[in-house]
């Protein structure tokens, strides 16, 4: 693996894609000018790795940086207000941070998913003796 992955969108960086309502790693391996993508679902058992896409129908994991993670902390302490018995972080946020709320936290949760998905493509590889 690179010690410096490719950033998403770039071919040979790694993507999610929701399959049947469960994300699915995808790498993408080609891209053209008009929005579509070539990726593999090398975590699909018998899968023959190729399936065209849009980069529309990806979902971005690209981990937050130490700026968008304190950016998200900062609208979750302004948002904490009791809520139907719980927190809910969105409601004191204007639309603009409502929405920048959302794709943060979006993002936060797909780069989780990211990694536990690369840790099970590494054990994937390891046992079929595939170098990780």
């Amino acid at each position: 693996m690179l010690s410096t992955p490719t950033p998403y969108p770039q071919v040979g960086s790694y993507a999610l894609l929701d399959l049947d309502g469960t994300a699915q790693l995808a790498r993408i391996i080609a891209r053209d000018q008009g929005g579509s993508a070539v990726v593999s679902l090398p975590l699909i058992p018998g899968s023959s790795g190729n399936r065209s896409v849009t980069i529309g129908e990806l979902e971005d994991p690209t981990p937050l940086t130490p700026e968008e993670r304190t950016e998200l902390d900062g609208y979750c302490i302004r948002g904490q207000t009791a809520y139907n018995g719980g927190l809910n972080p969105r409601r004191n946020l204007s639309e603009r941070q409502r929405a920048r709320f959302d794709l943060l936290s979006a993002r936060a949760g797909h780069a989780r998913t990211l990694e536990r998905l690369l840790e099970e493509l590494k054990a994937y590889q390891r046992k079929l003796g595939m170098a990780a």
